[in-house]
Formats: C-alpha cells, sequence, structure tokens
C-alpha cells in the first residue's frame, strides 16, 4: 500500500496549533516561546520542544481539544488529503504537536490516518506527563531530524510527503511543498495575527 506523509500546521491547518494548545499556560511561559525558538535556531540546542511540553504538565486540555478542531484548514492541502485517502494511500500525519491535539482535528474532518506525533499521558482531561515512548522522546532529543529519524525506525517509506518546510518534511523524492497546492497561501505569522483572540 502507498504511504502518504502530511505535516500538520501550515500544511492541513493555517495556525501553527502550539498556540491554541498551549494557551492555558501562564502569559510569561508564552512569551518566551519566541526566544527559545530563536536560542536553538542560533545555537542548534533544542529548549523550545521539551519546554513546551514540560510546561503543559498539569493541564486541564478539555476545552483546548475543542478549540483544536475547530482550527482552520488550509483548503488545498486538506482536499489533497482526502484525494489521497480516497485513492487507497495509508495515511500518516507527522508533526510537532501532540497527537492528543491532532486527533480531534481529523476527527472532526472525518480523516482517517496514523498520528505519528509526541504525545501527552492524558487523564480525566488533564495532562499527567509527557509520553515517555520512543517516538515522543526522538521529537524531544533531536527535534532538527525527528521525522527523517523515526520513519527509518518505523521502516515506513512514504511515496508522497506534504509539508510546509522543505528543512523538516522531505520524507522522500515526491514532496509537496502547500505552496504550491494552496493559491494565495497565507504565512502562519498572518494567521497569528489575524487569531491573536484566539490565542490569549
Amino acid at each position: 500500500m502507498a504511504i502518504a506523509i502530511f505535516d500538520f500546521d501550515g500544511t492541513l491547518v493555517y495556525m501553527p496549533s502550539s498556540l491554541v494548545w498551549s494557551k492555558k499556560m501562564p502569559l510569561l511561559k508564552k512569551l518566551m516561546f519566541p526566544f527559545l525558538y530563536i536560542f536553538e535556531k542560533i545555537t542548534g540546542k533544542s529548549l523550545y520542544q521539551k519546554k513546551a511540553f514540560e510546561w503543559m504538565v498539569g493541564l486541564d486540555i478539555r476545552s483546548t481539544l475543542i478549540d483544536m478542531a475547530k482550527l482552520p484548514a488550509v483548503p488545498k492541502g486538506l482536499k489533497y488529503f482526502k484525494e489521497l485517502s480516497e485513492r487507497g494511500y495509508r495515511m500518516i500525519v507527522m508533526s510537532y504537536s501532540p497527537g492528543v491535539v491532532i486527533q480531534p482535528w481529523l476527527d472532526y474532518h472525518g480523516l482517517n490516518a496514523e498520528v505519528i506525533c509526541p504525545d501527552f499521558d492524558v487523564y480525566d482531561g488533564v495532562v499527567q506527563n509527557i509520553s515517555t515512548d520512543e517516538i515522543t522522546q526522538i521529537y524531544m532529543q533531536q527535534p532538527k531530524y525527528a521525522k527523517t529519524d523515526i520513519i527509518k525506525m518505523l521502516n515506513v517509506l512514504p511515496e508522497v510527503s506534504v509539508g510546509d518546510n522543505p528543512k523538516r518534511d522531505v520524507l522522500c523524492s515526491n514532496y509537496k511543498p502547500i505552496q504550491e497546492l494552496q493559491p494565495k497561501y497565507k504565512t502562519k505569522l498572518s494567521q497569528v495575527l489575524s487569531n491573536l483572540n484566539k490565542i490569549f
């Protein structure tokens, strides 16, 4: 069976989902995100992914899951996903966002896909811990190459990969940039600025 791997943020949904699933974090911690991101880009040391997940522990995410389901789709990304699914592809979503917050969006849009993402242990709507499974640990420890390392580990050979970031999302020779599929593609920044009321 042919395999298609889709990124989530910027590919299936416009807005960076971390800004939604981290909504209940204290404001000071959320404001640190850009600095952690810049630190990672300058030094190559990953703190952003780990800290973002650590700060979610103890938070009730029930309302967050409802908000996640309503994130705006990238229309042509969603259309292409459905086309490949109808053609019999094994559909996989790989993202740096936790699988538990991606699943409600997939369910809302009636999409059937494997979710290969880092994750949380959630009990009664509350994040108990960062999952200790091997996939989550790879995302935490080596985020730059996580997707490539994980598909090698799982022996997953995609025929198609779709994403918004060639540095992370090119997982096979048939890579489709979402910017080519979606006319007048809206950048993540433009989506963030137009949805600030949903973030804070």
